[in-house]
């Protein structure tokens, strides 16, 4: 087998722990018999989450940042200043390319040597940017673009422009190696109880407190559904009021920050993905991995991950924004628009109906078959599909042909 050597520079924040940055995380730390790396970290701010900073550090070939030059703050101003230390660690580094993970305006592209191919990684921020002329004059000046769904894909073709297209590769984000199961599970439902959960960051966009009015749903249909909620944030006041008024306190266990996952989705029979919006929907890889179906909105990357019918069930968001604080939702930080991918467009961001996301999870509780087919396919395809190793070298064959597509 041909080794293809390849250094790569990353500009990646890794202030907080999320998807991206935990995605980066292990992808640097994974090696593939097609590719002798290098790997240098330069990050926008001098702040690294803790959680990652030693994995960063002993997978990284230099971590360096923008701002600082050794146990020198460089200023903002004069900007030339952060553009010469820019320069300074790309001449030291000597990368064959440089990746920007999901945010590809933190530095002038201009900045970049014009002999350094420059590759944005889009993981869901062109449904944030607002500043369209400067994010078309990044787009122009890359050599490629890589996509983490079809939806990402869309996204910056009808936001920024259609010619763009013949640029994008998408790369499909993958299951972490360590949420791995330690087999692939069938589930079978018990008679007693059905468990729900919802994982992820405590935001507006995540749309927990509609899972929260799906099981008052349940609760008054006599179906004896509780609901397990893994994570932290900004929306835990307000979603402890939902339960609190919805007289939903026994049925309803928040666990905080969830540190052994594989156990979360031991306990649940059903994860439900009620999102406004969601580039690709990476938990949900994780709950399908473990055999457990998915209830997730058709919005946006979603139905790239849960298949209708076959992994989980994928319900229309229905109802306009204006009805999300009536039920408990914030509307602050949410994008002005998401992808409908029925009709390949984009529309202001809806919410799906608390009644039809309680239907859904009514049809698999009364269908035990339907239940346990969709449990084996969750867990098969997985298994064959999200396989982290298949992810990384498809990442780097991605980069690797743009690099050498500049060749030419």
């Amino acid at each position: 087998m041909l080794t293809r050597a390849l250094t790569l520079a990353h500009i990646v924040s890794l202030r907080a722990v999320g998807g991206v940055e935990r995605c980066y995380c292990e992808f640097i730390c994974t090696g593939v018999p097609q590719y002798s790396l290098k790997h240098h970290t330069i990050l926008p701010r001098p702040f690294l989450a803790p959680e990652m900073a030693k994995e960063v550090g002993s997978c990284s070939d230099t971590v360096k940042c923008l701002k600082k030059l050794g146990p020198f703050h460089i200023p903002r101003f004069p900007r030339v200043f952060r553009n010469l230390n820019l320069r300074r660690i790309l001449s030291s580094t000597k990368p064959d390319a440089l990746v920007f993970w999901n945010s590809p305006t933190l530095v002038p592209i201009e900045q970049i040597p014009k002999d350094i191919p420059t590759i944005y990684y889009e993981h869901g921020a062109s449904w944030f940017k607002s500043d369209a002329s400067e994010m078309r004059h990044t787009l122009d000046h890359v050599a490629g673009i890589i996509s983490n769904s079809v939806a990402s894909k869309r996204v910056i073709e009808l936001k920024w422009g259609q010619h763009y297209c013949e640029s994008i590769k998408v790369c499909y984000n993958s299951l972490r190696p360590t949420c791995y199961p330690e087999k692939n599970e069938r589930r079978s439902l018990r008679d007693s109880s059905l468990r729900l959960g919802v994982a992820g960051r405590m935001a507006p966009g995540k749309g927990f407190s509609l899972a929260i009015h799906a099981l008052a749903v349940l609760s008054k249909n006599n179906i004896p559904a509780r609901l397990y909620v893994a994570g932290t944030g900004s929306e835990f006041p307000n979603l402890k009021n939902v339960v609190k008024k919805l007289n939903l306190g026994e049925r309803v266990k928040f666990l905080g920050m969830v540190r052994d996952m594989n156990s979360f989705f031991s306990r649940i029979d059903i994860f439900l993905c009620p999102s406004l919006h969601e580039s690709f929907g990476l938990v949900c890889v994780e709950a399908m991995a473990h055999g457990v179906p998915v209830i997730a909105t058709k919005v946006d990357g979603l139905p790239e991950v849960v298949s209708d019918n076959v992994t989980g069930l994928c319900v229309s968001p229905e109802l306009p924004l204006s009805d999300y604080p009536k039920l408990g939702g914030g509307i602050e930080g949410l994008p002005e628009f998401v992808y409908d991918p029925d009709s390949d467009s984009l529309i202001g961001p809806r919410i799906p109906a608390p009644d039809r996301l309680a239907e859904a999870i009514v049809s698999l509780w009364e269908d035990r078959d339907k239940y346990r087919s969709l449990s084996e396919s969750a867990s098969n395809i997985c298994a064959t599909n999200f396989r982290f190793s298949d992810y990384v070298v498809n990442l780097l064959d991605s980069i690797y042909s743009i690099i050498k597509s500049q060749e030419l």
